[in-house]
């Protein structure tokens, strides 16, 4: 019978590539996370200055 040890795959170079592969995808998603807190706060910007335009047209409307 094989000595199961002669199959043995030495993990360390595998472990190197994932933690790479780790750190890069959260990097990744850190800047996904940092474009999404940016553009969340420019739509909150756009919201906050529709509400202002409608209220000065609103208040500019003639009233019946």
């Amino acid at each position: 019978m094989d000595n199961p040890q002669s199959f043995a795959v030495p993990l360390e170079p595998y472990a190197l590539v994932v933690a790479a592969q780790r750190n890069e995808a959260l990097d990744q998603a850190a800047q996904w996370q940092a474009v999404a807190v940016q553009r969340t706060a420019e739509r909150d910007e756009l919201r906050a200055e529709l509400e202002r335009l409608r209220a000065e047209t609103n208040a500019q409307a003639p009233h019946a």
